[in-house]
């Protein structure tokens, strides 16, 4: 009689665990990942895994992270909510066109030079919440492309926009509600731009570099007559060299600003009792008023906070 032996392999499951991206070794995965896959970053036998696969969570430094590179792949899923430092991320990365406009860039201090020389990036991400980053430098420079509306971006905490805009030959967009009161440097924003929309409500009052502002922006010629600009005591260097701006639409140079020169409701405005011998009160609808300056009605100031 015949007995038929069942024999079972058992063959054990192997899993391959790929190594945890960390600020450690970020940079360092990049340069593995694009010498194999320069562009697409599909490097699926390097020891990270393909980049769009990544677990970036606990990165907080992507500075550089792609400069001077061919790379154009897909990371829109990369979770970036942790990172505060986005310096020159894309710089010079002239192939870089993707979408990451869900990005969670809520923690990011520095978006210097982010997408300097990527001339080909044209995605929308006004959507951003960058409501935490203070330098903006250069943020766009040489973008050739980049046209999207980033009009509702909360940029209150910004303090440097030098060279924000320059050379970008495409973008035109209405960043007019924009509050920038916190900036100090506005040197070459739109040096050589096409950008020529309406600015004139901008708090402009703490900038104390203007030079080379709308240098050949072959297109401005928007009224900011209203400016505020008492920091500043004259024509900046090449403020507008270049640049169709009329003589009557320059700020007042050096000229101390009056309450209301930024469209507060002056009318609405409340100062009581009047006169008064000690105490006054004053009902002013904003809470951005940095500084209070009273004057009679001989233009004589009687009151300074």
């Amino acid at each position: 009689m015949k007995h038929i032996l069942l024999i079972t392999l058992l063959i054990p499951f192997i899993s391959f665990s790929q190594t945890p991206i960390t600020d450690a070794n970020f940079h360092q995965a990049i340069e593995t990942c694009l010498s194999t896959n320069p562009v697409d970053g599909l490097c699926y036998d390097c020891e990270y895994g393909a980049m769009p696969d990544w677990d970036v969570s606990n990165v907080t430094d992507m500075s550089n992270a792609f400069k001077n590179s061919d790379f154009n792949g897909d990371i829109s899923n990369w979770d970036v909510s942790n990172v505060t430092h986005m310096s020159k991320m894309f710089f010079y990365a002239l192939n870089f066109n993707q979408d990451i406009g869900d990005w969670d860039v809520s923690s990011v201090a520095d978006m210097s030079e982010m997408f300097a020389v990527c001339i080909n990036f044209n995605q929308d991400i006004g959507n951003w919440n960058v409501s935490n980053v203070t330098n903006m430098r250069s943020l766009f420079g040489f973008t050739h492309d980049f046209n999207q509306d980033i009009g509702n971006w909360d940029v209150s905490n910004v303090t440097d926009m030098k060279g924000m805009f320059h050379s970008t030959w495409s973008f035109d967009q209405d960043i007019g509600n924009w509050d920038v009161s916190n900036v100090t440097d506005m040197n070459g924003m739109f040096l050589e731009s096409v950008f020529n929309q309406n600015i004139g409500n901008w708090d402009v009052s703490y900038v104390t570099d203007m030079e080379f502002m709308f240098m050949d922006a072959a297109s401005f010629n928007q009224d900011i007559s209203g400016w505020c600009v008492e920091k500043i005591q004259e024509l900046p260097y090449n403020f507008s060299t270049g640049c169709p701006l009329l003589p009557d639409y320059y700020p007042q140079w050096g000229v101390e600003c009056l309450v209301g020169i930024n469209n507060e409701k002056v009318n609405d405005n409340l100062i009581y009792p009047n006169p008064t011998e000690s105490a006054i009160t004053i009902d002013i609808e904003s809470d951005k008023i940095k500084e209070i300056n009273i004057y009679n009605q001989f233009s004589q100031k009687v009151f300074k906070t």
